[in-house]
């Protein structure tokens, strides 16, 4: 393998680790692309104020924080609950993994959002900026 394009860098380059390679990972946002989210919650508009959707962002932040605070107890309870999914690589994916989520899963990071739609449209991937209101709210 020469090259990876899309691939997860919390993936590939460790597999490639535990196979004795050496990868070099070139990280877009080292070369002009700004930050994005991956992992986005979609709702209905019309739901977005329902009880359930604060039950769901509540419930996913307590199980966040406690991903967070117990990496290795959380990899633990998971790898005994699908022992399938106990390798090497998956445990190292993991570990990985634990610190990019988001601490509070609820809050909009309008900037964000508004610097890599600008990106987007001034590389013409994207024909016009939206305002973020059209397709994104804050629930806090």
């Amino acid at each position: 393998m020469d090259a990876v394009i899309g691939g997860y860098r919390n993936i590939e380059a460790q597999e490639l680790k535990l196979q004795g390679k050496t990868p070099v990972v070139m990280n877009v946002e080292d070369y002009g692309v700004p930050a994005y989210d991956e992992l986005v919650i979609v709702a209905h508009r019309d739901a977005i104020h329902e009880a359930k959707i604060r039950k769901f962002l509540t419930a996913l932040q307590a199980g966040v924080g406690y991903l967070r605070a117990h990496p290795q107890k959380s990899w633990e309870a998971f790898a005994a609950a699908h022992p399938e999914l106990r390798t090497e690589l998956n445990h190292q994916a993991w570990l990985q993994t634990v610190p990019l989520f988001a601490t509070d899963p609820a809050a909009l990071d309008k900037a964000r959002y508004e610097t890599y739609e600008q990106f987007l449209y001034n590389n013409k991937l994207v024909k016009k900026v939206t305002p973020l209101t059209n397709y994104a709210v804050e629930l806090h």
